[in-house]
C-alpha cells in the first residue's frame, strides 16, 4: 500500500510541482537528477513486487497440485452399464443443465480431489448431426467425468455441402486441440457412437489403438435395420504425430 501510495504522490507532482520545479532555473540539474533517482527506485519495487505476485501464484498452484494424490487406476465412481434413451428429441438447455455444473470453459474438466492420470482429448468429426450430438455430450460428459479425465472435447464442424472429409477434420482436431493443452492422448470418434458403459475407459493403453468397436444404429431403432460397424480409435500424442 505504500509503494501504491508514493507511486500516486510522485505522479501527481509529476503532473503539477514537479512540472514547475523542473522548468526552474534555480534548481537545474540537481532536481532532474533526484527525481530519476527516485522514480528508477520505485520502477524497480514495482517490478520486484509484480514478479513475487507471479512466483506467489506459481508457487500455490504447485503446492495445490503437490497437496492431492493421484486418482486411483480403478475410478470409484463408475456405475457400469447405464441406460441410453433415444426417445425424445433433447434441448440445448436440457444438455447444459445436465452437463454444466462441472465444466470448465471450452468444454473442459478434470478432477478437484486428485491428480488425472490421464490427458485425453476427444475430436468428433461433424456436420449437420444436432439430434446426434446432443444425446452425445448428454451421455458422455458425465461419464468423462466419472472415469477422472483430465479432458477436453472438440467438435470439428465442416462447413459446406462438400464430400464429407473426416480423416481431414480429425487432423484438423489434433492440431487444435494440442495447441491447447498438452494432451498425451487423442481419442477420435463419431458423433453418433453413443458408450452405454463407462467401464469403456476413454484412455490410452498400450498395444492397438482402437478402444471399443460396436454397432452403430443410424435411426437408434430397436430394430437393427441399418447398421455399420464403427470404431473409436485413440492414439497417444507421439504415435500420431509420426
Amino acid at each position: 500500500l505504500s509503494v501504491v501510495t508514493v507511486v500516486v504522490l510522485v505522479f501527481y507532482n509529476r503532473s503539477s510541482h514537479f512540472a514547475g520545479v523542473l522548468r526552474s532555473d534555480t534548481v537545474g540539474n540537481v532536481t532532474r537528477s533526484v527525481f530519476k533517482s527516485v522514480k528508477e527506485e520505485l520502477d524497480g519495487l514495482l517490478d520486484k513486487q509484480s514478479q513475487d505476485l507471479i512466483a506467489g501464484k506459481q508457487a500455490g498452484q504447485q503446492a495445490a497440485n503437490t497437496a492431492l494424490e493421484p486418482c486411483p487406476d480403478d475410478p470409484p465412481d463408475l456405475i457400469g452399464p447405464f441406460s441410453v434413451e433415444f426417445g425424445h428429441t433433447r434441448t440445448w438447455n436440457e444438455v447444459r443443465k445436465k452437463i454444466s455444473s462441472p465444466l470448465q470453459d471450452g468444454g473442459r474438466h478434470k478432477p478437484t480431489n486428485c491428480v488425472s492420470k490421464h490427458k485425453v482429448a476427444i475430436i468428433i468429426p461433424y456436420r449437420n448431426r444436432h439430434e446426434h450430438l446432443k444425446h452425445l455430450l448428454f451421455y458422455l460428459h458425465p461419464m468423462l467425468v466419472r472415469q477422472q479425465l483430465d479432458y477436453g472435447i472438440y467438435v470439428i464442424n465442416q462447413d459446406g455441402e462438400g464430400v464429407f472429409n473426416r480423416a481431414k477434420l480429425m487432423n484438423v482436431g489434433f492440431a487444435e486441440a494440442a495447441k491447447e493443452y498438452d494432451y498425451e492422448c487423442f481419442i477420435f470418434s463419431d458423433v453418433d457412437l453413443v458408450p452405454m458403459d463407462d467401464r469403456n475407459l476413454y484412455r490410452c493403453f498400450e498395444g492397438p489403438p482402437t478402444l471399443v468397436r460396436r454397432y452403430r444404429q443410424v435411426r437408434f431403432q430397436a430394430a437393427l435395420q441399418h447398421h455399420l460397424w464403427r470404431s473409436i480409435f485413440l492414439f497417444q500424442a507421439t504415435v500420431f504425430n509420426r
